[in-house]
């Protein structure tokens, strides 16, 4: 067998794996979830499993890896590097991964995606660098872990209200803070 089909086959046994987690996840706590409820739901064998993964927390660390390059990806793509518009890209990202979302904190491992997402979405938000440049690199660390910290309480606190607010009314709320902030600070 050629590595082409070897990476396709591994890539199958990996997204069976994960969509049998996020299955069993429906059920049941994370913690409850067993290595045997997880391969026999994914009908893979125990070898397999530990072929691709040391432990379930591994498959969840895989899917947040996932999930962390799509919205690293469409914040770097973004044509207007804008608060305004990181926010959107955000929120609309999360709107579309709500099920996900709430599924992941029912389940009690959010921790473990946390774990991942953060240190992705410090590096994705350098795209706000030319727009802040009044201020120094130390300055921008921390206004990039107060808009982080700020986006996953807003994100926790929107999905604990059923998602009610559209991300555009995020988006603008957010931006619209920091817009009068820079105005005071110009004052």
């Amino acid at each position: 067998m050629d590595v082409k089909s070897q990476n396709k086959t591994a890539c199958q046994y990996e997204e069976w794996l994960i969509q049998a987690l996020l299955s069993l996840m429906r059920e049941k706590k994370f913690a409850d979830i067993t290595i045997n409820k997880l391969t026999e739901r994914a009908d893979v064998s125990r070898q397999t499993f530990y072929r691709h993964f040391q432990s379930k927390e591994d498959i969840v660390k895989a899917y947040s890896d996932r999930l962390c390059a799509e919205i690293s990806g469409e914040i770097s793509a973004l044509s207007e590097k804008s608060l305004y518009e990181l926010c959107l890209v955000y929120f609309r990202f999360w709107r579309g991964h709500a099920t996900l979302l709430q599924l992941v904190m029912e389940s009690g491992c959010e921790h473990l995606l946390a774990e991942r997402y953060n240190a992705a979405m410090m590096e994705s938000l350098d795209v706000l660098r030319a727009t802040l440049p009044q201020y120094n690199d130390a300055a921008f660390l921390f206004i990039k872990s107060f808009l982080l910290g700020g986006f996953y309480n807003t994100k926790l606190t929107w999905m604990n209200a059923d998602f009610q607010q559209s991300p555009e009314e995020l988006a603008r709320l957010i931006s619209s803070l920091f817009e009068k902030a820079e105005e005071e600070r110009r004052a």
